[in-house]
């Protein structure tokens, strides 16, 4: 049966992309592009109703959500990169209830501080740095210390130490830290597990045909 991934830049499908190209690359890909208002194209909603990427077409399947998809994908390979053990699951789960949130909240108040009326910008900008000093940047900070203790005795974050759907879902949220200016050389064993899933060749493989 044929998979599809409809795939959209900025986003969290370029998990997806990466999962299918560590699962050999039998795949299509149809791209989609961000409108100015940074959001994802109507079209989109013709493929699943939310219009949110990323969507699989699995055969007779249509899946969003990006641990939902990995999970279904690594089921439907054998059980291949799984995070089933308590401790896989709950970095699998972590990265986008405790880590994410953070990145989130803080890119969408620098965005409306952005787009504020002009007069009101430096006000605006006061409001926005108040928040990242008292609670996101220190609550990110102490998030990113936790995962950086733990790949200081453990390889990867997947099932038996091994790199898996936990350290694809991972990845996205620190790429996403260090965009937003997170310096990893304070977190030497993030910075040295980052420098790693990098070089796998799915991952590179993924860059080259899917894009972030």
């Amino acid at each position: 049966m044929a998979t599809t991934l409809h795939h959209l830049n900025d986003s969290r499908s370029f998990r997806i992309a990466w999962a299918l190209e560590e699962l050999g690359g039998n795949y299509d890909l149809v791209k989609y592009h961000r409108t100015e208002e940074l959001l994802a194209p109507e079209e989109m909603k013709q493929v699943h109703p939310l219009g949110k990427a990323p969507i699989l077409v699995d055969g007779d399947e249509t899946l969003v959500e990006s641990q939902c998809i990995l999970e279904h994908l690594s089921q439907t390979h054998d059980g291949q990169f799984s995070a089933n053990s308590t401790q896989a699951r709950f970095w699998l789960t972590y990265c986008e209830s405790s880590l994410m949130p953070y990145m989130v909240m803080g890119l969408v108040l620098k965005t409306a501080a952005g787009q504020s009326p002009k007069l009101l910008r430096p006000v605006f900008k006061k409001f926005v740095d108040a928040i990242g000093s008292a609670f996101t940047g220190p609550n990110l900070k102490g998030g990113l210390k936790y995962l950086n203790d733990y790949l200081a005795k453990h390889e990867f974050l997947s099932d038996e130490d091994q790199f898996g759907i936990a350290d694809i879902q991972m990845e996205f949220a620190i790429f996403s830290a260090v965009q937003s200016g997170i310096d990893l050389k304070d977190y030497p064993a993030i910075r040295r597990w980052f420098e790693a899933v990098h070089e796998r060749p799915a991952y590179q493989a993924a860059l080259t045909r899917a894009g972030r």
